[in-house]
């Protein structure tokens, strides 16, 4: 079997881009010019049950405000 290298941000990224699309992740250009990400209620159910993606470990949420 052939096996093609791949770059496992490109595919992060495609996921994400996913996310944004389906309206379960927010992205928005904040004031600092960065750009931030906010789950949305929706987001978070179909992560869980399509996925099994919990965002509510310590790990998974962003901390840069704390």
């Amino acid at each position: 079997m052939n096996m093609m290298p791949i770059n496992p941000f490109f595919v992060g990224n495609a996921f994400m881009n996913y996310c944004i699309k389906e309206g379960w992740i927010i992205l928005e250009c904040g004031n600092d010019k960065k750009l931030h990400y906010f789950l949305t209620k929706a987001g978070e159910a179909e992560l869980k049950n399509r996925f099994g993606i919990v965002f509510g470990s310590s790990c998974s949420k962003d901390c840069t405000n704390d």
